[in-house]
């Protein structure tokens, strides 16, 4: 049941991604097009790409929260942007923000379903 749960949220954020690739000098977007592999249906959840996954989670789970937190938008728009700076600066910083706790959750969530698919039914 709980897999279900993040089988949705992934799709969600699937959904939130641009439809049209953004293209400059008709080039497609590359990091558009890894997300997608990423969160196919037939990715197989293992060790390796298991951290990339559970940013990803964790980018799209905010990114859906902000809609719906009217009282506390600004909170969560700066957890949000924390998040970002923690993943596009992980390899630099010793000390990450609270936002990255919710990195660490998807991937204990996860290893739970290590070797099996992301669109399997459980």
């Amino acid at each position: 049941m709980a897999f279900k749960r993040v089988l949705v949220l992934i799709q969600v954020g699937v959904a939130l991604l641009p439809r049209k690739t953004s293209t400059l000098n008709n080039k497609p977007n590359k990091l558009l097009e890894q997300r997608k592999g990423l969160l196919d249906d037939n990715t197989i959840i293992t060790i390796d790409n298991i951290q990339k996954l559970s940013k990803v989670i964790a980018l799209s789970s905010l990114k859906n929260f902000k809609r719906y937190a009217y009282s506390n938008s600004e909170k969560i728009e700066s957890l949000y942007k924390q998040l970002q700076y923690d993943i596009c600066y992980h390899k630099e910083l010793d000390i990450y923000s609270d936002a990255y706790d919710l990195v660490q959750e998807a991937s204990l969530f996860l290893l739970q379903f290590l070797n099996k698919k992301l669109g399997e039914n459980i």
